[in-house]
């Protein structure tokens, strides 16, 4: 992957943050999706999501983003719908990735 031993060491002791493309990369590396980390231990992820892109690996790396995909996650899917559509009308014009 390309970080030393040390690197790694200062990850697991939380002296320094890991940035997203990095953790990327290990999620990558064991098959996983970057979710799979941000998960509350469990390791459940859904299995057909599309891929973050670094703007949206930046948000979920916070409190906040974290704390947004948990009271996502636990809605109703008619509020998760509605949801996604709010915030599909306010956001960018990027393509979608799925649907």
């Amino acid at each position: 992957m390309g970080i030393t031993f040390q690197q790694v060491q200062k990850y697991e002791r939380g002296a320094n943050r890991i940035a997203a493309t990095t953790l990327n990369k290990v999620a990558d590396l064991f098959g996983v999706s970057i979710l799979y980390f941000l998960e509350d231990g469990s390791g459940e992820v859904p299995s057909e999501e599309a891929p973050l892109r670094p703007k949206s690996a930046d948000l979920a790396m916070t409190k906040r983003g974290q704390r947004l995909l948990r009271y996502f996650a636990a809605s109703p899917d008619k509020v998760q719908n509605a949801v996604f559509r709010l915030l599909q009308a306010t956001g960018s014009d990027e393509a979608e990735i799925d649907d």
